[in-house]
């Protein structure tokens, strides 16, 4: 997923839009700082990604290509890219305009990550020693 489907997924969430499908003039900001804030929530959702990837814990590498225009993908799986980052993303913009929403929304990632993970997760299966 690109940085911009991101952000367009983030901005219908929070509604920056007119009656005639203009953007609001704040969003100029909100795209200006939109790549930095996909940074951080890809830091939050790396260790998800290595769940998702079946990566183990031992082999987290925490050197993704960082992000830096509005067309470069977004280093993580599209499960978590599309269907937990927005709300995130959405979060993080409005945090200053109102905090309720803000909070809403970062539940509403919260349960999405959370419904990521449990979806790829794996059990480990083997003997359990009898401690008895």
């Amino acid at each position: 997923m690109k940085v911009r489907q991101a952000f367009e997924r983030a901005m219908a969430l929070i509604n920056e839009r007119d009656s005639g499908g203009a953007y609001h003039s704040d969003v100029v900001d909100f795209e200006k700082n939109a790549p930095e804030l996909i940074n951080s929530i890809v830091t939050l959702l790396w260790l998800d990604e290595c769940i998702v990837r079946n990566i183990p814990a031992s082999e987290i590498k925490w050197d993704f290509q960082p992000v830096s225009s509005m067309d470069d993908d977004i280093p993580l799986h599209d499960a978590l890219a599309s269907g937990a980052l927005p709300f995130c993303l959405a979060s993080l913009l409005i945090l200053e305009e109102d905090a309720s929403r803000a909070d809403y929304f970062y539940r509403l990632y919260n349960n999405a990550r959370n419904a990521v993970v449990d979806r790829f997760a794996t059990a480990l299966h083997g003997s359990v020693k009898d401690v008895y």
